[in-house]
């Protein structure tokens, strides 16, 4: 349906929003002023730094195999996805330091948060409700931090809402424009974090419902194949392997199947089986004996499904020892209940996309639990439960209008 004029109040209050976001990681990155770099930061840096250099899509060896002390001149990788080191190296040739990076990121987290009020609109939400789907969003702790570090959910955070909502918009207008834009930001998304390549049979369901969109899904999928092919082809010809993810997605599903996940030590017997293996051979490796420790103990392995979805949710750890604070309980348990209590009014509604906010946040938190978990790999859920809390947040707000309506009126 075509949207009408906004309401200057509902203009105003996204405008703030947007500022307040940007400002608040603005104060951030002066109060921090370039700190060092840690974990993956210093991997994306490093190859964001070797492209802008000329010296390739390549890691040192000390990098790529730490276990083995290894030396030595600069290695082709897939170690890590190629569009954020990309942006990085764009960045790094324009003169930007660190903090100049952040300050871009600070930006793409405002959009990240103007895509979700409009995904809200798309969905058939009103402007207050839009509105509200920004607010838990825009104060999640994780959200804040990782857009004001290198890291990849600043930019794949943006990208798979803009894939979200130019899909939304392609099932209203069935433009085949929009659903091949989607599937070209969906693409995109793909190249910065690999786990948005089943997304799009989270999208089916809703294209099933007329020819034409069930075209533009086609075109959609399309569209993300060809953007991820330059990848493919280069890895195909440096490693004369078909790799269309990374050579890290095999190691994060073997982890997964831990008790410790990545705070799991490599050592002994294990680096002596990986020694000598070429990257993608030793992420195949990591992938089998991922699924021989489901074989070995399936029901430890669905128990530690749970685990990771309660460790995203709560911003917790449970291993090695149970760190749960009664503040990361308590906040963090209401915006559960507020999640599911704004899902049920969704799934009440008549509104046709009602399901589109729980079936992608659905396929995130799977991809979450069937892999590592991690506060950052929670973000992508957040993008689509935000709209149920705003949902949740409307409906809690009204009742307490009515509820003082109805007191007034017996003053």
């Amino acid at each position: 349906m075509p949207h009408a004029p906004r309401p200057r109040a509902i203009s105003v209050a996204v405008a703030v929003i947007l500022v307040l976001t940007v400002t608040v990681r603005l104060f951030l990155i002066w109060r921090r002023h370039d700190p060092p770099l840690v974990q993956d930061e210093v991997a994306y840096d490093t190859l964001g730094r070797h492209l802008a250099t000329g010296q390739g899509y390549t890691f040192p060896p000390a990098l790529l195999y730490p276990w083995q002390q290894a030396a030595g001149k600069n290695l082709p990788t897939t170690r890590r996805s190629p569009l954020y080191p990309v942006v990085l190296s764009i960045g790094y040739r324009l003169g930007l330091g660190h903090d100049g990076i952040r300050v871009f990121e600070a930006f793409l987290a405002a959009l990240t948060l103007w895509l979700v009020y409009r995904i809200a609109l798309e969905i058939g939400l009103p402007d207050r409700v839009a509105v509200l789907a920004m607010l838990p969003l825009m104060f999640y702790p994780a959200f804040v931090e990782s857009s004001v570090k290198l890291l990849t959910e600043a930019l794949f955070m943006p990208l798979v809402a803009a894939s979200a909502l130019l899909f939304l918009k392609g099932l209203r207008t069935s433009s085949r424009i929009d659903f091949l834009f989607s599937g070209v930001a969906l693409g995109l998304a793909g190249l910065t974090r690999p786990v948005t390549y089943l997304l799009p049979v989270a999208f089916l369901p809703f294209a099933l419902r007329s020819r034409r969109n069930t075209t533009g899904w086609i075109i959609l999928l399309l569209a993300m194949a060809v953007t991820v092919s330059p990848w493919v082809i280069r890895n195909y010809r440096v490693f004369g392997e078909f790799e269309p993810t990374f050579s890290h997605s095999g190691f994060n599903f073997y982890m997964g199947t831990l008790d410790q996940q990545l705070e799991a030590p490599i050592n002994g017997a294990l680096q002596d089986s990986i020694r000598g293996r070429e990257e993608i051979a030793m992420d195949h490796w990591f992938a089998r004996q991922g699924m021989a420790n489901i074989r070995r103990d399936p029901l430890h392995y669905a128990r530690l499904m749970g685990i990771k979805a309660f460790e995203a949710w709560f911003l917790v750890r449970t291993v090695p020892r149970f760190e749960v604070t009664p503040k990361s309980l308590v906040g963090n348990g209401i915006a559960l209940v507020l999640t599911i209590v704004g899902f049920v009014i969704l799934a009440r509604s008549r509104l046709p996309l009602r399901f589109f906010p729980l079936l992608v946040a659905g396929y995130f938190l799977a991809m979450l639990m069937v892999s590592v978990s991690g506060i950052r790999f929670s973000l992508p859920l957040m993008l689509f439960t935000s709209v149920a809390i705003g949902v949740a947040l409307d409906g809690l707000m009204r009742r307490v209008t009515r509820q003082t309506t109805r007191i007034d009126g017996r003053m």
